[in-house]
């Protein structure tokens, strides 16, 4: 979804803006729900989940605190050298892997780290542009071949081998994807916005629902 909003020009937008922040709100909500859903089925009560959560808490706050005094002062380093040099690169990517690893370890999705310290990140609008541009080429032209091929070698069509399961699985796709769009176009229409912007932001957040079906 992100780079389609990038290949047509639509996130300096608000449309684009809007439709990147539900995205992302929905994946952590999701995650976090599968998170405490996944310790309870490996404790067999809620009461096993409170470690997760609590640790999910205390490394948002850390994040929150610490977490963004140190890229506070990557970013004060950046505004000294002028440029982004490969030391800087390299330290916000080691940040962003540790994070991730962090939030794997404690239970949450590893993205979710990775999200939460982009949210942490100074919005510094040089050092968001020329990081965006340095690594931009690595992730359409790598990364984003892997993520597909990964997702595709996972995927078994040939277990839907009967007849009630591609009922069942066009059935919940059909009801995912219409309360996806159908929800988001109400909340938007309530909060002001046009049809036709609240058209395109259930279509956009849809996306997202075919990602978690895929």
């Amino acid at each position: 979804m992100a780079r389609i909003i990038t290949e047509n020009n639509l996130q300096g937008t608000r449309l684009g803006t809007l439709a990147l922040t539900c995205a992302a709100v929905d994946d952590v909500t999701a995650w976090c729900l599968l998170a405490v859903a996944i310790a309870v089925a490996r404790t067999g009560d809620f009461a096993g989940a409170i470690p997760t959560i609590i640790a999910s808490i205390v490394y948002i706050g850390l994040m929150l605190t610490a977490g963004r005094w140190f890229l506070q002062c990557l970013a004060k380093h950046y505004l000294r050298a002028g440029r982004l040099s490969q030391l800087l690169l390299a330290g916000i990517y080691m940040a962003v892997v540790a994070s991730a690893l962090i939030t794997e370890l404690i239970g949450i999705h590893l993205i979710f780290g990775a999200f939460l310290l982009g949210a942490a990140m100074p919005k510094n609008e040089d050092l968001v542009r020329e990081l965006a541009v340095k690594t931009e080429d690595f992730v359409l032209i790598f990364l984003l071949p892997i993520f597909f091929a990964y997702s595709g070698l996972r995927t078994q069509i040939g277990l839907l081998n009967r007849p009630e399961l591609w009922l069942l699985c066009t059935l919940v796709l059909g009801v995912a994807i219409a309360g996806k769009y159908v929800g988001t176009y109400v909340a938007a229409r309530v909060s002001g916005i046009s049809k036709r912007e609240a058209s395109a932001l259930g279509w956009f957040v849809k996306l997202v629902c075919c990602k978690y079906y895929r």
